[in-house]
């Protein structure tokens, strides 16, 4: 009989453990922090998002990609569209290499420092969010393994890091980026639209053009030979506003003339969240290429 209750005692014990284990594994995994920082001496708090891919560990070294999202969108927007999911399905399937994503929260900014020094969003990046997540999240080095992607004004933001950020990305994706050239700074300073929208006047000081002259996108990327050690990937949708097609396409063909190597896609879509996301692998793909490595 003592044996009998011993060994009921034992299956009891067996089966609560393995009902615990069951639920343990069932539990969905958090791949997606929420953080906050100040950085020093500005009395701002900066928030930011961080994914990591399934199963990650602390002890795996991955790559880093910075995503700057579109005007509207938020550190938030990465999660809420769904994106987390997709790099879940597609790093599972093995069609997306794994990778660490920080998302900073950057309002209507245009992801710049801006003229009247209220805002240095650049600067809060590079130099705050990014160290800290390096060193939070163990990831692989500057500037081989750290890569920028961004949506609409975060293509923009992405383009601008890529160079005026030196040595610190490797390779940029940008997904229907406005590419403001010649044509378009007069357009941009008088339209009534984005005055309302974005404070141009506080983000590139009173004078757009002037300010925009030497470190226009175009020009640096066509012209500056610090860019040229930058992997470069366009994407653009062939339903995207009308303008931001005819940019991307004269900027295309802009660096094709000058043997500039670069990748450009054409996707089918419009210029929204769920157009965009089916396009990650692609930009995912391409910014690590074949450079990452995972260590266990």
């Amino acid at each position: 009989m003592h044996k009998q209750s011993k060994l009921l005692s034992v299956l009891f014990l067996m089966t609560v453990c393995f009902a615990l284990f069951s639920c343990a594994s069932l539990t969905p995994q958090k791949n997606l922090d929420y953080q906050k920082l100040t950085p020093t001496n500005t009395g701002k708090t900066i928030r930011y998002s961080v994914y990591t891919p399934p199963n990650w560990q602390a002890s795996e070294q991955l790559p880093l990609v910075v995503f700057l999202h579109g005007a509207g969108s938020t550190h938030r927007s990465f999660e809420h569209f769904g994106a987390n999911k997709y790099f879940d399905e597609k790093i599972q399937q093995g069609l997306m290499p794994r990778v660490i994503l920080v998302s900073p929260k950057g309002g209507f900014g245009f992801w710049e420092n801006w003229a009247d020094g209220t805002h240095n969003y650049r600067d809060w990046i590079i130099d705050d969010i990014l160290p800290t997540v390096q060193k939070d999240y163990n990831t692989l080095g500057c500037p081989d393994h750290c890569h920028v992607m961004g949506l609409s004004m975060g293509g923009f933001g992405a383009l601008r890091f890529a160079y005026l950020s030196d040595n610190t990305f490797s390779s940029v994706s940008a997904i229907s980026a406005p590419i403001i050239g010649k044509e378009e700074k007069g357009q941009t300073e008088n339209s009534f639209l984005i005055k309302l929208l974005f404070p141009f006047e506080r983000i590139f000081g009173k004078n757009f053009s002037e300010n925009y002259n030497s470190d226009g996108i175009e020009k640096v990327w066509l012209e500056n030979e610090r860019t040229q050690n930058v992997r470069l990937q366009l994407i653009v949708g062939d339903k995207d506003f009308k303008q931001m097609r005819i940019n991307n396409q004269r900027f295309h063909e802009g660096l094709s003339e000058n043997n500039i190597d670069h990748e450009y896609i054409i996707y089918q879509g419009k210029h929204k969240w769920k157009d965009w996301i089916p396009n990650f692998a692609h930009s995912i793909n391409f910014l690590v290429d074949d450079k990452y490595k995972i260590t266990q």
